[in-house]
């Protein structure tokens, strides 16, 4: 098997905990715009993007003003969102042996993790400003691969929603990593087409040098 030159990751639910930021924001702007507030089993099948949240759910008001509200209330509590415990140290590990990048549908990806103090640890970031297409569309994972100038049967990534694995497995990656420390679950990223699943963060170097000894 060819050796791992690039790890890349997503963000929200694999390197910082989103969920109750996401939830929460949702149930505001149901709030503010006056509409029902469905519960978070009935939004959990949506929430790989708002986008298909407002379509199965939102009625009247449109796509811009329901993105404008809730991203505002996001927006209001993304201080108070932490690091999974071990992230930082884990990306220190890695830095050194591999080209590390960030594949994200968030449009502040690249100013919310240079104020995380996470920038250092990464080779390139692509957030949701960054191509036309995104997750589950392979857009995102080819324009890392070719600001990283690597190959994707070097490259591996981890996400913890099924579309993140959908994306990496259409690019063609050599292997495509599961976490189940974000919205995703272990069966969901199987059936999906991940190749591992792991529970946290930590488990990924060792992992990493599973993959390449195989």
């Amino acid at each position: 098997m060819a050796s791992v030159k690039v790890v890349l990751f997503d963000y929200d639910g694999v390197l910082r905990d989103t969920r109750e930021l996401l939830f929460s924001s949702l149930e505001k702007a149901f709030i503010d715009l006056e509409q029902p507030v469905p519960s978070r089993q009935e939004m959990m099948p949506y929430m790989h993007h708002h986008k298909h949240i407002h379509g199965q759910f939102v009625e009247g008001v449109g796509l811009e003003k329901f993105e404008e509200v809730y991203f505002g209330h996001v927006y209001k509590g993304l201080s108070t969102v932490d690091l999974y415990t071990g992230a930082r140290e884990a990306l220190a590990e890695l830095r050194g042996k591999y080209k590390l990048g960030i594949v994200s549908s968030a449009n502040g990806a690249k100013q919310e993790i240079e104020a995380q103090g996470l920038g250092k640890f990464f080779d390139c970031i692509v957030g949701g400003l960054d191509t036309t297409e995104h997750k589950p569309h392979r857009a995102p994972v080819d324009r890392a691969l070719e600001l990283l100038g690597e190959s994707p049967e070097h490259a591996v990534m981890i996400g913890d929603l099924p579309t993140d694995i959908h994306a990496a497995k259409a690019a063609g990656l050599q292997a495509v990593i599961g976490i189940t420390t974000g919205l995703g679950q272990e069966d969901e990223l199987q059936k999906a087409g991940a190749d591992h699943v792991i529970a946290e963060l930590n488990q990924l170097p060792e992992l990493l040098k599973e993959i390449e000894q195989k």
